[in-house]
């Protein structure tokens, strides 16, 4: 249960500076006239936090320009977290933006990476960080085959009421507005339970550790599979005996073959003399070496081409899966036109769109809209790419099975020539004496018992490899059945946990609407966690302001709970509420919900303009910044 409080807000350059009031527990007002830098005090929090501010896009046509303009500028927070003071700096500017400064109270300082695409392996970017301080679990979040972590910006969605969001759609605009993916039901759901509950963000970093698990059990299931056929090619049997077994009687081979060549030395001192096929002898009994040895060789290389065969055969599989599911990107894509820029977003029929301007009017330059990580030509181009990556594969696998079938033969030809040998150094031997004959049978009884020691050893080598996958394999596939069954047990509570958080919210929303918006009998939240007024009747447009800002407030009503405290950090950003269609009587009926909140241990900022806020909230006024006036001021 973790608490987010602001206490001052900086900002400094070579050419502007600001200091705010120290901003307190309750109600913090920051009015200003038209032009006067209420958004600008708004986009300097955000910006702090980590937020995309578009206005801070320097490479976008509508920015600020007294911050693109000045230089070595810079943004610095003083917050509490869980009543802990920190000290937040970001610097503006492309080089600089992607580092957030964090300084402790002990001035123990820490840079930390703002995207998680452009950090070191191994590190925490400042979403993390802060998610930690808060007591929110990272977790991932998994939309069909595609997958993210939640960061601090997705909460912020909840906590920040801006004005560049239509009031119907409660969440704020993310920063790839429209985004499949990042702006999905299932996400927004989970931003929603995640600030409700404790338990739903250990129960969603279970779901993505399934999903992780599952991942591994597959890849270990496909490895396992293909080194089973592949020792079966080789010649090996996998399945008869355990390794223990084949150790044991590779140990009675290795006896057997020291009390045979203990016997052959033996012999070879009792050996009468018989120069005349000795050298002969000698000659063919060198050659028998060597051409053992050659078989050696070889059978060596057939086995390392066989092993590279079978990894070039694993890649080609992961490859095709890549191109297939490319594919089924590209096929939704001709199916629904999903990058299509001059396609409605909703209901997908074609709109006659002004060259330079979004389908909602906002000026764009061509070729940037985006729905997904790719455009269509470069998933074009990915899938030629993985596509010729397979070519060059099969290349690589035909070169390596003729390779295979040519040592093949050369083992059939050594096989061949040892044949020949041992049978003439059988006729050799036959002019020899006694002695000479028993020794031949005690040679080729040590080159039997070296060929299967070889073989066991080889065997031996393979089964081990072959057990150890299977172990990893049945350890991948228990983890995931055990995490699974974990999974499950886990769901009927979170489902009636989140059944209470939600009755709990539908009884303050239902108050806070009810008394402020005439006409008003029931609100309450659908299954998306949707508002729906008077049963989905009620249509009107005026009750758009109050029905997002009131579901904000019930948030925060719901973290003041001591009884059951929730992971929202009891903090709400409100900029300019006025701008968005509403009176400033139903505002100020808005606002006089605010003081029916059961403590102070909470920070409302709103920035609005003069005068914009009922007289109950007068005394909370922190800084006025008068017409004509700039928040920003000149050094």
């Amino acid at each position: 249960m973790g608490r987010l409080k602001i206490n001052k807000v900086h900002y400094n350059g070579d050419k502007y500076t600001y200091s705010s009031p120290k901003l307190t527990d309750g109600v913090n007002i920051i009015e200003a006239g038209n032009g006067g830098g209420k958004s600008t005090f708004s986009a300097l929090i955000c910006y702090a936090l980590g937020d995309y501010v578009h206005m801070f896009n320097f490479s976008k046509t509508e920015v600020h320009k007294e911050v693109k303009n000045d230089s070595n500028n810079f943004v610095l927070l003083e917050i509490e977290i869980n009543h802990e003071p920190y000290l937040i700096k970001r610097y503006f500017g492309q080089k600089q933006n992607n580092m957030i400064i964090v300084q402790d109270k002990n001035g123990k300082e820490e840079s930390l990476y703002l995207n998680r695409q452009h950090m070191p392996e191994g590190q925490s970017t400042y979403s993390d960080w802060l998610l930690q301080k808060l007591g929110i679990e990272v977790v991932d979040v998994w939309q069909g085959t595609s997958h993210f972590k939640v960061n601090f910006t997705d909460l912020f969605r909840l906590i920040h009421y801006d004005q560049g969001t239509e009031p119907k759609k409660i969440y704020k605009e993310h920063k790839t507005d429209g985004s499949f993916i990042s702006d999905s039901i299932n996400v927004r759901k989970v931003i929603f339970e995640l600030l409700v509950g404790h338990r739903f963000s250990d129960y969603y970093a279970m779901l993505g550790q399934l999903r992780e698990y599952e991942k591994q059990r597959d890849a270990k299931k496909i490895l396992f599979d293909n080194f089973g056929i592949l020792a079966t090619e080789m010649g090996y049997d996998v399945s008869s005996l355990p390794s223990s077994e084949l150790l044991r009687k590779l140990t009675e081979d290795k006896l057997e073959l020291q009390r045979v060549q203990l016997l052959r030395n033996d012999v070879k001192t009792r050996k009468s003399d018989s120069s005349k096929f000795e050298l002969q002898i000698q000659q063919l009994r060198q050659s028998l070496v060597h051409k053992e040895q050659e078989l050696a060789d070889v059978q060596t290389n057939l086995s390392n081409v066989s092993f590279e065969q079978r990894d070039l055969i694993e890649l080609k599989e992961e490859l095709i899966r890549e191109v297939s599911h490319i594919n089924k990107i590209i096929f939704s894509h001709n199916t629904l036109h999903l990058f299509s820029p001059d396609l409605c977003p909703c209901c997908f029929n074609k709109v006659e769109r002004v060259r330079g301007v979004c389908l909602c009017g906002a000026e764009i330059q061509e070729g940037q809209s985006e729905r997904f990580f790719y455009n269509s030509q470069e998933y074009i181009e990915i899938l030629r790419s993985k596509q010729k990556s397979v070519e060059t594969i099969d290349v690589a696998i035909n070169s390596c099975g003729k390779e295979i079938t040519s040592l093949q033969q050369v083992i059939k030809q050594i096989h061949l020539n040892l044949e020949s040998i041992r049978s003439q150094l059988k006729e050799a031997e036959q002019h020899t004496n006694a002695n000479n004959q028993e020794l031949l049978q005690l040679n080729e009884r040590v080159y039997q018992l070296r060929n299967a020691i070889q073989y066991s050893e080889n065997r031996i080598k393979i089964i081990e490899k072959y057990e150890g996958i299977e172990r990893a394999f049945n350890k991948a596939k228990n983890d995931y059945n055990m995490l699974q069954t974990k999974v499950r047990n886990s769901q009927d509570a979170i489902e009636l946990l989140i059944q209470a958080q939600i009755k709990q919210f539908n009884e303050i929303y239902n108050g806070f609407m009810t008394k402020t918006v005439n006409g008003v009998t029931s609100a309450e939240i659908n299954e998306d966690y949707m508002p729906v007024i008077n049963d989905g009747y009620y249509r009107e447009a005026s009750s758009d302001v109050p029905k997002r800002f009131l579901y904000f407030l019930t948030l925060l009503a719901m973290s003041l709970d001591s009884k059951n405290r929730i992971p929202f950090p009891q903090f709400l950003l409100v900029d300019t509420p006025e701008n968005l269609g509403i009176d400033k009587d139903n505002l100020d009926k808005c606002m006089d919900r605010i003081s029916e909140l059961k403590s102070m241990d909470y920070q409302i900022i709103l920035t609005t303009g003069l005068g914009k806020y009922p007289k109950t909230l007068s005394a909370f006024i922190k800084q006025t910044v008068i017409e004509g006036d700039k928040l920003l001021k000149l050094k």
